[in-house]
């Protein structure tokens, strides 16, 4: 089907016209690195603090999730118990806004996939950056300075994938889902030992801004160079999960192996978009992540605000269909 006809779940918003319903509950981190990951006080404005559940989540180095309610005793779960998770989501008001802004993507996608064994009304919110500031310029694939180092390959929690041992030679489709740091793309491309004749980059076009897709190109330039990789660069918008998730259901399409790895190393709406396609395919797609150590103060100002439907797209056939 063409994307044209896919339904996006997707709400731009701008910042000062967004609010938080009554009557909802909303999930963001306090212990964000950047300035936007606070949650702007308009989007509160005339609201009771009683009418909306706000919670402020964090995870120990044991990676359980950490709630704080306003007034009372923090819950805490661990990352890995999903049905839990769920229990969590459920017993909140609804609807449920969960701000991924400030979350790391190991406090997020457990999150994310919770949802999908939950009977809730979950709504995922990102808040685009204004601006990423630039560092001191080190090289061409170091434009914007955005990790410190990165913490190794591994699965984020819950989703661990063993390749069945009868498909372990084959050689299988990988698809790393890249922003403007080359290095992470070179450090996982070695680390994972990819094929590159068969992968396959995604960038964000059109990016959070006309010129991010040019910074894209020129960041990941030496290994987009190697096997001639550039030829084979996708594009979906950089701030859409679904129109990355109907991207990585037609690459699956091109091959007869269904099993393909995914590195959500670009925008947050991608990895959002690869997380959602890997719990349509829990026994064929892989996520290989980096977990990079963020540096602080990365963006500067705040943009638009996007709301992804993530209940309403886990219930509908884009998804079933792509899970069956």
């Amino acid at each position: 089907m063409p994307l044209i006809d896919e339904p996006l779940y997707t709400l731009e918003i701008p910042t000062h016209e967004f609010t938080v319903p009554v009557g909802s509950s909303f999930l963001y981190s306090h212990q964000a690195d950047e300035d936007r990951a606070t949650p702007s006080p308009n989007w509160f404005t005339s609201i009771d603090p009683d009418e909306i559940d706000t919670r402020t989540v964090e995870v120990d180095e044991d990676e359980n999730l950490i709630v704080h309610p306003p007034n009372g005793i923090p819950t805490v779960i661990s990352l890995y118990d999903a049905p839990r998770l769920a229990e969590f989501i459920e017993s909140l008001p609804q609807p449920v806004y969960l701000d991924i802004t400030g979350l790391s993507h190991r406090t997020w996608a457990p999150l994310v996939r919770a949802t999908a064994q939950a009977v809730a009304d979950v709504r995922v919110i990102y808040l685009e950056p204004a601006e990423y500031l630039r560092r001191t310029f080190v090289d061409a694939q170091r434009i914007y300075d955005l990790s410190e180092k990165f913490d190794g390959l591994r699965p984020l929690p819950g989703f661990t994938v063993i390749e069945p041992e009868a498909d372990s030679g084959r050689e299988h489709y990988f698809v790393p889902m890249v922003g403007f740091e080359g290095s992470r793309l070179e450090y996982v491309l070695s680390q994972s030992e990819a094929d590159l004749t068969r992968t396959y980059p995604v960038i964000g076009v059109p990016g959070f801004r006309p010129d991010y897709a040019f910074y894209a190109y020129q960041g990941n330039r030496r290994s987009f160079e190697r096997e001639f990789l550039h030829r084979r660069v996708q594009a979906a918008k950089a701030n859409c999960p679904f129109e990355a998730f109907y991207l990585l259901r037609e690459i699956q399409s091109w091959s007869q192996d269904p099993y393909m790895r995914v590195a959500p190393i670009g925008t947050k709406p991608h990895a959002l978009g690869a997380v959602l396609f890997a719990l349509a395919n829990p026994h064929q797609v892989e996520l290989v992540y980096d977990n990079p150590v963020r540096a602080r103060d990365r963006t500067e100002g705040q943009a638009r605000v996007l709301v992804y439907a993530l209940s309403a797209f886990i219930a509908g056939t884009q998804f079933r269909s792509a899970a069956a």
